[in-house]
């Protein structure tokens, strides 16, 4: 930690601050602060070294206590994570050291925002080591209002927003003692009151927009609560399927145009199953089709000694037939897969590489969009059958806004997300991947089933709002056991963020580019 102890606190309490803004605390407010201390911390530095040093502590032990979930996995998995991406924050605290040393208005309220949208979408979209969990904008999650503006903007919208307000906070307390710069800092401030008030306008109003008549599904989900303990041990493989089937002709009574169960719900890998027969008897003696969680062996198909493996969603139709298959393309590093895999034989490390992971899965390479007919909400028996489409996201994928826009501009006109969650115990990390659900429902304006083995299971409205959540007679919503049908709603317009992507970090990006080009070829007089 620095030397002076009045850094090592600042930059505790930065990271203190941006914890409890994520579940299971969940003071978001806390968010549009967090950074204050780290930014006065920043100040003090001479170099953009010590800059970088200041916000990469700020940045571990943010993700060490915000992910402490990980040690329920791997010890080491868990510190190697905090230290690899606290890198971002790092690079931030360079950049703004920086950038706040260049008495330019635009610079100040632009410029530094801007770095952290372009930190954070590199974080969450660059290959292999994509990793979106704890996006500053996340925070949001739960005040629809503000949160709204990531129809617009994406998730990188409110980090934006949210740096921008921490800064103009910390240039008030840094000004106050000079008249001048406090006069300035107010102007700022009133600036950014300005455009946060824009903000909450138009989410007010969007939020208020009546729903037009449309289709309607109805979905039902299961979450069947089985142990990471008990998922693939043989010894409770029939009890795992009983649990599904009864949970599942609970549901059937509600008869939903489709039933999800989660990732991996099928305790082995259901194309090489003798006993797959069984659930497309089920499918077909519902009526009902299927959307579940299992691992696809490729006939044929090895790599090196190993057959090649995906982690898949099948889609039964209701006549228990396989339609179709999605098999997962962003893999959790180390957990399903490992990352250069060559580069740790060179050196003997292989098997201890292998240690650290879960499976050895093989990317799929293209969304699927399944197609299904519904009757929900039509009043005539004799009423033609409505076409809808739907694409799944397994496990993290959903923190990955490109994937998810990907499938909508594919015609998927909702989305279901199958995961399990088990692995992370009674943790946040549950809630943590909830917000991001949340997010994606926003950003594409299409409604979100979530399918989680432990939890959390319900629909979220094209808005943002938890409409229903699978829960027990207390109100608790994780290891419990259950199964829910709800109706959703799914006519809406594509939002802009649908339209156009990353158009806001791209254009963060340019911003940026401009400002150092502009500042190499035309520096301050001073």
């Amino acid at each position: 930690m620095p030397k002076h102890s009045s850094q090592s606190f600042l930059i505790i309490t930065s990271a203190f601050l941006l914890t409890v803004s994520f579940p299971k605390f969940s003071f978001g407010f806390l968010a549009w602060i967090a950074l204050v201390p780290a930014l006065t911390a920043l100040a003090r530095t001479k170099s953009k070294w010590e800059a970088f040093f200041v916000f990469y502590c700020v940045g571990f032990l943010f993700f060490f206590m915000s992910l402490e979930w990980l040690r329920h996995v791997t010890y080491f998995g868990w510190v190697f994570v905090a230290a690899l991406y606290a890198v971002f924050f790092g690079l931030f605290g360079c950049l703004a050291f920086f950038l706040l040393r260049r008495d330019r208005f635009i610079l100040s309220l632009i410029a530094v925002p801007a770095a952290w949208v372009v930190l954070e979408w590199i974080r969450t979209e660059m290959p292999v080591w994509a990793f979106g969990w704890n996006l500053l904008g996340y925070t949001q999650s739960h005040y629809l209002p503000i949160a709204q503006t990531a129809a617009i903007f994406g998730v990188y919208g409110l980090s934006f927003l949210i740096v921008l307000c921490n800064l103009t906070i910390w240039l008030l307390t840094a000004s106050w003692p000079q008249a001048f710069e406090r006069q300035r800092a107010f102007w700022r401030l009133g600036y950014t009151g300005l455009l946060i008030l824009i903000v909450m306008l138009y989410g007010l109003n969007r939020l208020n927009q009546p729903q037009h008549d449309g289709k309607v599904v109805a979905v039902g989900v299961v979450q069947a609560n089985i142990p990471q303990s008990q998922k693939w041990d043989a010894a409770y493989r029939a009890g795992i399927i009983e649990k599904y089937r009864r949970l599942s002709e609970f549901v059937v009574y509600s008869r939903p145009d489709l039933i999800v169960w989660p990732e991996s719900s099928w305790p082995g890998i259901l194309n090489r199953d003798s006993e797959r027969h069984t659930i497309f008897e089920w499918v077909k003696e519902a009526r009902i089709p299927f959307l579940m969680g299992s691992p696809y062996e490729e006939e044929g198909a090895v790599i090196g000694r190993q057959p090649k493996i995906f982690n898949s969603a099948y889609f039964i139709n209701e006549n228990g037939q396989l339609l179709n298959r999605y098999d997962k393309m962003r893999l959790v590093p180390f957990g399903e897969f490992v990352p250069f895999a060559q580069f740790f034989s060179w050196f003997g490390l292989e098997k201890y590489a292998y240690s650290l992971g879960v499976g050895d899965f093989s990317p799929g390479d293209s969304p699927a969009v399944f197609q299904l007919e519904t009757k929900s909400g039509v009043r005539h028996p004799d009423a033609a059958r409505v076409p809808f489409s739907f694409s799944s996201l397994i496990c993290f994928e959903d923190t990955f806004p490109s994937l998810a826009r990907k499938m909508v501009r594919a015609g998927a006109e909702f989305l279901v997300v199958l995961t399990n969650d088990a692995w992370f115990g009674t943790s946040a990390a549950p809630y943590q991947h909830l917000q991001a659900s949340i997010l994606r429902a926003i950003e594409e304006g299409v409604p979100v089933v979530r399918a989680a083995n432990t939890g959390v299971s319900g629909f979220i409205s094209s808005k943002g709002k938890v409409l229903s959540r699978v829960e027990n007679q207390y109100g608790f919503d994780t290891w419990v056991a259950g199964g829910l049908t709800h109706s959703i709603l799914l006519s809406h317009p594509p939002t802009f963020y649908a339209r156009q992507g990353h158009l806001f970090p791209m254009g963060c990006l340019a911003i940026l580019l401009l400002i150092f080009v502009s500042l190499r070829f035309f520096p301050p007089k001073n």
